[in-house]
C-alpha cells in the first residue's frame, strides 16, 4: 500500500472524539513529521523557489498537517481535564466545618454490624462544644452527658448516676470530642504533621463521585493522648468532594508489623438539630438510681 493511503487510513482511524493517551499522541506526531520529511526529501534543491507551492499542494503534507492538528487538540483536551479538578487541601475541610452547630455520628467495630458507640455534639456560636452526649453500648452500657461544664455518667448495669464537677473529667470529654469529631479530626492530624507526629497522605480521585482519601499515620505514643506505651495508629478519613465534609473515619492499629482494622466512625449527620431532651438524663434514669457526686 502506498504511503498516502497509509496516512489517510491512520487519520480516519483516530478521530478527534476518540480518547487518546500519551502513546497515541506520540505516534500521531512521529508519523506526521516522518511524512513531512519524506515529502521534503523527494524534491530537489533546484526546485527551492517552488517549495511553498509544492508543500501546499502535497496530499501527504495536508494529511500530515491535519494529523498534527488532531494530536495537538487531543493533547489539549487531556491537559484541560487534568487542570479542571483543583487540588484538595486540608484547610478546605476545616473551613467547611467551621460553622456547623450540630453533629451526630456512630462507631462500628464491624462495618456491617450495629454501632457500639454514638455521639451527639451541639456547638455554641463560638464553635466550641456546648453539649455532648456519648452512648457506649455492648459490654459498657454507659451514657456520658457533658453540659455546662459538668459531666453525668449513667452506668446502667450498676444503676448509678455519677456527677463529675472537676475540670479534669471535663478535659477528658472535650479531648474525646476533639479527636473523634470529624470536623476537628482533620485539624488534629494537620497540627500533628506540623509537630512531626503525623505523616499525611492525600488521594484525590478524578471521579468527583468518589471521596477524597486522607491517611494520617501517627508515631507510636502520639495517638489521641501522649502515652509512650501506645503503638502507632492510622486514621483514614473519607471526604466528600462537593461539601468537603468528612463522611467516615477508619481506625487502624499497628500490630505485628502491619496496620490492622479497629473500627470506623460513620453515619454522620451534619447540622441536623437535636431534641433538647437528648442532653437531659433525668427522664431516662430509673427512680431508684444511686446518685454519686465527685468534686475536685
Amino acid at each position: 500500500m502506498r504511503l498516502p493511503e497509509n496516512i489517510e487510513r491512520f487519520i480516519k482511524n483516530r478521530k478527534p472524539h476518540v480518547a487518546a493517551g500519551a502513546d497515541i499522541d506520540k505516534r500521531v506526531l512521529d508519523d506526521s513529521f516522518a511524512a513531512m520529511e519524506e515529502t521534503m526529501r523527494a524534491k530537489s534543491v533546484v526546485n527551492q523557489p517552488n517549495i511553498r507551492r509544492i508543500i501546499m499542494k502535497s496530499r501527504i503534507t495536508k494529511l500530515a498537517a491535519a494529523a498534527t492538528i488532531i494530536a495537538i487538540a487531543v493533547l489539549g483536551i487531556h491537559l484541560l481535564e487534568k487542570s479542571a479538578t483543583p487540588a484538595y487541601a486540608l484547610e478546605q475541610t476545616i473551613e467547611a466545618s467551621r460553622d456547623l452547630r450540630f453533629l451526630y455520628f456512630e462507631y462500628f467495630s464491624d462495618p456491617d454490624g450495629k454501632p457500639i458507640k454514638e455521639c451527639w455534639i451541639e456547638f455554641g456560636s463560638n464553635g466550641e462544644p456546648k453539649n455532648v452526649r456519648t452512648n457506649l453500648h455492648a459490654h459498657w452500657n454507659i451514657v456520658h452527658v457533658w453540659k455546662e461544664g459538668k459531666t453525668q455518667t449513667w452506668r446502667k448495669e450498676e444503676n448509678t448516676l455519677r456527677t463529675y464537677e472537676d475540670e479534669s473529667f471535663t478535659a477528658k470529654i472535650l479531648k474525646l470530642v476533639r479527636d473523634c469529631d470529624p470536623r476537628t479530626a482533620v485539624e488534629s492530624i494537620y497540627e500533628g504533621q506540623q509537630r512531626g507526629d503525623v505523616k499525611i497522605e492525600i488521594e484525590q480521585p478524578s471521579d468527583k463521585t468518589k471521596p477524597i482519601v486522607i491517611k494520617g499515620t501517627f508515631l507510636p505514643g502520639k495517638y489521641l493522648i501522649d502515652n509512650p506505651t501506645l503503638p502507632s495508629f492510622r486514621d483514614v478519613l473519607y471526604v466528600d468532594q462537593d461539601t468537603k465534609l468528612v463522611t467516615a473515619i477508619e481506625v487502624y492499629e499497628l500490630k505485628n508489623g502491619e496496620y490492622q482494622y479497629n473500627g470506623v466512625w460513620k453515619c454522620y449527620k451534619h447540622d441536623e438539630p437535636f431534641e433538647p431532651s437528648i442532653f437531659e438524663l433525668e427522664d431516662e434514669i430509673p427512680p431508684n438510681v444511686k446518685r454519686l457526686t465527685t468534686i475536685n
